[in-house]
């Protein structure tokens, strides 16, 4: 039982080095597919919203492999620019795996030219790195499509952000601004207590009743950018001011002749902004309405000495002057 114990060890090691030696053979026997030829054509960047991206092997060796998929990397919806042009990641594979197989990675194993087409547009085709996979059988090639000067500057542009950026004095809950030159469409979220509340929403007008949004007790805002047509580049956000939930109850006054506004439900209105009869009134955390001079959230608000009602795009008593949304604005 030794001897043969001794032998069957000795023949399954020997099998063991047989099959480990074939593999280095195997993989010995195939051939390189060699140093790869792509042409590039696409309007990434350079079209509204486009994907279109072709990658067409040629050479001399276009039978060993294929372009097997495209994949834009940064396609996120915040537009290209110089800095951020498409970036763009194709995978290669070998079309007789068996035979054939990739070989190096490096920027000079590769030829990137860009189709005629794609040249009014980029500058070039520009190697970001390659990744081969699956026993060399498959290569991930990601490239940068480089912007043109011209293409930099009318393409790749930043866009203004709205002004104007107000609550309209018409309509409660309807935030209004001014178109802007070159704007695609217009991106908006509503604030509340100064945090966003609800989902970040696209529109194409200058002009959005948030009313619906405002069911809750609390002081409202709301922002908006503007989106640019060319590339999708995003301006910065602007925010509007503040104005209270709609108010429903009625007034009621103390003993000591102060105003405060009872929600009918055994609770009344406190430490909030709110809209009576086309009129913004502020109620302190004692639930008494608010006079005169009053500073939230860093900005400054005029109320009536005797009505409480906020000053609104004029001036006050002093001499100073308030927004549409009654901000206290400096200067003017």
């Amino acid at each position: 039982m030794k001897r043969f114990g001794k032998k069957l060890a000795g023949f399954l090691l020997a099998a063991a080095l047989a099959v480990t030696a074939a593999v280095p053979a195997f993989a010995a026997s195939r051939s390189a597919v060699g140093k790869i030829y792509l042409t590039i054509d696409s309007t990434v960047g350079l079209k509204n919203d486009s994907e279109d991206v072709t990658v067409t092997p040629y050479g001399d060796n276009t039978d060993f492999y294929y372009v097997s998929s495209i994949y834009i990397e940064n396609n996120d919806g915040n537009g290209y620019t110089e800095s951020n042009p498409p970036k763009i990641t194709v995978t290669l594979e070998v079309a007789d795996e068996e035979n054939y197989c990739f070989s190096g990675t490096a920027s000079k194993d590769f030829r990137l030219t860009l189709a005629d087409s794609a040249k009014d547009g980029y500058g070039k085709a520009e190697y970001v790195k390659a990744v081969k996979k699956d026993d060399r059988s498959t290569i991930e090639l990601t490239f940068r499509l480089t912007f043109n000067k011209k293409t930099t500057a009318s393409t790749t542009s930043t866009i203004k952000s709205p002004v104007g950026v107000s609550w309209s004095p018409d309509a409660y809950g309807t935030g209004i601004w001014s178109a802007v030159n070159g704007a695609k469409y217009y991106q908006l979220r509503l604030l509340k207590d100064g945090s966003l509340t609800g989902d970040e929403f696209t529109i194409y007008g200058t002009g959005y009743d948030f009313s619906r949004l405002m069911g809750t007790t609390g002081s409202y805002s709301f922002e908006v950018r503007s989106v640019k047509s060319s590339n999708n580049a995003k301006s910065a956000w602007v925010r509007s001011g503040e104005i209270g939930s709609y108010a429903a109850g009625s007034w009621k006054q103390s003993a000591d002749g102060r105003w405060w506004w009872d929600y009918g439900d055994g609770t009344w209105a406190a430490a909030e902004w709110l809209y009576i009869n086309g009129k913004w009134y502020y109620f302190q955390e004692d639930g008494y309405m608010a006079t005169g001079w009053i500073t939230l959230y860093n900005k400054s608000y005029y109320l009536d000495p005797s009505s409480g009602a906020m000053y609104r795009s004029e001036r006050t008593p002093d001499g100073l002057y308030v927004n549409e949304s009654g901000v206290y604005v400096p200067g003017i």
